[in-house]
């Protein structure tokens, strides 16, 4: 629950804001028994299984081991490859946060360790080496049946990282393709991994991670489609990936991901969410949201719409625009005129629609 509170004069005024938001959604060492898994157990490669929107139909979790058919490769030629991994990992800069990914799964997980790559002796050595060795390794998937074909397919993955000292766009990449090779053209398509974390900043535990990648596995496809997790810079810290999934994007599926409000400019309260605010400081409140598209369409005409009751009652909608699919963005609706307000309390009520039947409403 979200709360404000006007204070004016000698009396306190209470304005309350409950936020009604569906699907609210964002260095160490490797213990010396940490060993390179080049001939893990595996598992089978599933191949796509018709399911209804929404569904998974495709993952993979590591419990099996490696998969058959998987890869992983070093471009430096120096080993320093992906491994299979289930515990805290150590090195001349990890911290306390190399513990294992708290994926939902749980248990093993993909790991690519490039401060243990960097530190003299290695996984659970304490020295880092003279110079150090940027990553360029990745691993990939065996081919992945697309058959009977899907409109508009999501992949999705959880992740934890940490990363020094580059936050370049291609540094953390997700690539899938059509193509074994995994050669250029369009049916290999780039999408990033890191999405906005800042070196030396760490992810979430887990982060999920969704992509639209209906461009080359979307469009009822029935061929094989390869994915690959390639790290191409930075030399330190870690990248761990677990619980890899596809799974068909509903057409029309729009979520309100965050909502707060916030004071116009004036006085000393500029775009500040105060829990509290005297009335002779009160300015103007504008309402903000988090959109996302997370369906394969695009929305047209797609308003978000914050609604107050209680004191005084209003409803304040943004200007509508045309949502493309895989998308978010930061909409505001108001203003709220603040000034002059009836004491009392309030509650705001965020929705986001579109022209387009929502797959969740």
């Amino acid at each position: 629950m979200k709360k404000l509170y006007l204070l004016g004069g000698l009396a306190a005024l209470t304005l309350s804001i409950n936020a009604q938001i569906t699907d609210k959604a964002e260095l160490s060492r490797v213990p010396a028994s940490l060993e390179r898994c080049e001939k893990a157990l595996v598992t089978a490669n599933p191949t796509a299984q018709q399911k209804g929107p929404g569904d998974v139909f495709w993952s993979e979790d590591f419990t099996g081991g490696i998969p058959a058919g998987w890869s992983v490769m070093d471009n430096n030629g120096m080993g320093y490859d992906w491994i299979l991994n289930n515990t805290a990992v150590t090195a001349a800069y990890t911290g306390t946060n190399g513990s294992p990914i708290n994926s939902t799964s749980g248990g093993n997980h993909m790991l690519l360790f490039g401060d243990g790559y960097n530190t003299d002796g290695g996984s659970g050595g304490t020295v880092p080496l003279p110079s150090f060795t940027e990553m360029d390794s990745y691993f990939q998937t065996a081919a992945i049946s697309m058959a009977p074909g899907y409109n508009a397919v999501s992949l999705q993955w959880e992740q934890k990282m940490r990363f020094c000292c580059t936050a370049d766009l291609g540094a953390f990449v997700v690539i899938v393709s059509q193509d074994p090779t995994f050669a250029p053209g369009p049916t290999t398509v780039e999408y990033e991994a890191n999405q906005y974390i800042d070196f030396n900043d760490s992810s979430d535990d887990p982060m999920t991670v969704a992509v639209d990648i209906s461009a080359v596995a979307g469009g009822n496809y029935t061929g094989d489609i390869y994915i690959r997790f390639h790290q191409r810079q930075n030399s330190h810290y870690f990248w761990m990936v677990d619980d890899i999934a596809m799974l068909e994007t509903p057409n029309n599926d729009l979520k309100l991901l965050d909502g707060w409000w916030a004071n116009t400019p004036g006085g000393n309260t500029p775009y500040i969410p105060y829990s509290k605010m005297p009335l002779n400081q009160l300015n103007d409140i504008d309402f903000y949201s988090v959109v996302r598209n997370n369906g394969g369409m695009t929305q047209p005409n797609t308003v978000m719409t914050a609604t107050v009751s209680g004191a005084a009652s209003a409803t304040f909608a943004s200007t509508a625009t045309n949502m493309a699919p895989q998308t978010s963005d930061t909409v505001i609706s108001g203003p709220m005129v603040g000034p002059g307000s009836s004491v009392g309390s309030y509650q705001v009520a965020w929705s986001v629609a579109s022209d387009s039947t929502d797959f969740t409403p």
